[in-house]
Order: C-alpha cells, then structure tokens, then sequence
C-alpha cells in the first residue's frame, strides 16, 4: 500500500490553468507551464517564485529543465520551443523549426552525452531530436 501523503505547500494562481511541470532536485527547483503562456520557476521547498516570464502566446504546453546546463526549455502553440537560463530566466535561444505547437519536451539523462540533448513531440506529427552545438 501507499504511505499516506502530506501537503508541504501549495501555489494558486488564480485566472490561469497549469498544464506542465518539472522538478530540478539538484537545484531544488520546480518549472510550471500554463495555459496562458506564463513559465515560472519555482523554490522546490515552499513554492516561492524565483523568476516567471511570458515566454509562449497562446499557450506554453511544455517545459524541461537541463540542471547541468542551467537551462529551463519551454514548448508552446506557437510551435517554438525556447531555452531560458535557469537562475535567471533570460532568454537564451530560440528553436523554430516545428510547424504546429509542441507537445512534449523532454531531456536525455545527464550521463547520456556530454551535451543536453532534447527529444520534443509536436503536433506536426514529427518527433525531434536536437543536440546543442
């Protein structure tokens, strides 16, 4: 059977719909994405915002974080995915080479390459792997 669970914190925002999120245990960090294209980084502890931007319109539908990069990516109905810096979210690159919006986003485990390679699932039917130069 399950252990019985306890509420540690919890984060409202009301007006806004959250579809997506991911947990950095290294940084102690939580990534949310919403339905109205907000992405914010969270303290995993208390749930305290560390840094939120508009980063899709019309929608952020994914979001990865890459702890040994630092980097935070989101995916949007805008069919872009975009790379935020972690501890700041400052935009650090865009990704437009998807033609319908991105439906996952997901991350190669650390010891898998060198590099953060990403797999994102868009609703252009193609599946991408991309491999930072």
């Amino acid at each position: 059977t399950w252990p019985d669970f306890q509420l540690l914190a919890k984060r409202q925002i009301p007006g806004d719909t959250f579809l997506r999120v991911d947990w950095d245990v290294e940084n102690s960090s939580i990534a949310v994405a919403s339905l109205a294209g907000t992405l914010l980084l969270l303290d995993a502890q208390g749930l305290e915002s560390r840094w939120e931007v508009e980063a899709h319109p019309n929608g952020c539908t994914a979001v990865q974080i890459f702890p040994s990069a630092k980097l935070v990516a989101s995916g949007g109905n805008d069919a872009a995915i975009r790379l935020w810096n972690l501890d700041t979210g400052t935009p650090v690159r865009s990704l437009a080479q998807h033609t319908a919006g991105i439906s996952q986003l997901l991350s190669a485990p650390d010891n898998f390459s060198q590099s953060p390679q990403m797999v994102s699932l868009s609703r252009d039917q193609t599946v991408r792997l991309w491999d930072p130069q």
